[in-house]
C-alpha cells in the first residue's frame, strides 16, 4: 500500500475525531469561548479533512495533482477567515 494513501487517510480520520471532539468540547463552553473554539476548529481541521480528501484522490488518480494547488489556496483562505472570525468574535467579547 503507498504511503500517501495511508498518510491522507490517517489525516482525513483524525481530523474528524478532532472536530467531533473540539466540537463537543465547544459545546460545552457555550458562549464566546464555545463560538471562537468552533471557528477554530473549522478554520484548522476542516481544512485539513479537505485538503487530505482532495490529495486522495490524486493519489488515487482521480483528480489531476495540479488541481491541488488552487485548491490549498483555498483552504489556506477558508481557514485563515475562519481564524480571523473567531478571533474576532473573542475580541469583541472583551468589550
Amino acid at each position: 500500500m503507498d504511503f500517501e494513501y495511508i498518510a491522507n487517510t490517517a489525516a482525513m480520520l483524525f481530523s474528524s475525531i478532532a472536530m467531533v471532539v473540539l466540537l463537543k468540547v465547544a459545546s460545552q463552553f457555550g458562549g464566546v469561548i464555545g463560538k471562537t473554539l468552533k471557528f477554530i476548529t473549522a478554520g484548522i481541521f476542516m481544512s485539513v479533512f479537505c485538503h487530505a480528501g482532495f490529495e486522495l484522490l490524486a493519489v488515487m488518480e482521480l483528480i489531476n495533482e495540479e488541481l491541488l494547488f488552487p485548491v490549498m489556496g483555498t483552504l489556506l483562505t477558508v481557514g485563515s477567515i475562519s481564524f480571523v472570525w473567531g478571533g474576532w468574535i473573542a475580541i469583541k467579547s472583551l468589550d
